[in-house]
């Protein structure tokens, strides 16, 4: 049994629509915590900035985010 209930496209609130497009139009589809994040658009848009900051701007170095992923999961 399946503990997450996928939203389909046609079933998305408005904000929830907004974010979707924004994803799949970066992504292509929604992948991995996206599934989770789009039930509340306000973190889904906000875990869209963070890792589209992360990935598109060449901020951090590949060995930072990799750093950073088990320190931020840890906190």
């Amino acid at each position: 049994m399946n503990r997450l209930i996928d939203l389909p496209p046609e079933k998305l609130s408005d904000e929830q629509k907004t974010v979707f497009d924004r994803l799949t139009a970066g992504r292509g589809r929604i992948l991995g915590p996206y599934k989770v994040w789009i039930h509340s658009p306000t973190v889904a848009a906000g875990m869209e900035h963070i890792g589209t900051y992360l990935n598109k701007r060449g901020s951090l170095s590949t060995r930072e985010v990799e750093i950073g992923i088990p320190v931020i999961a840890r906190h």
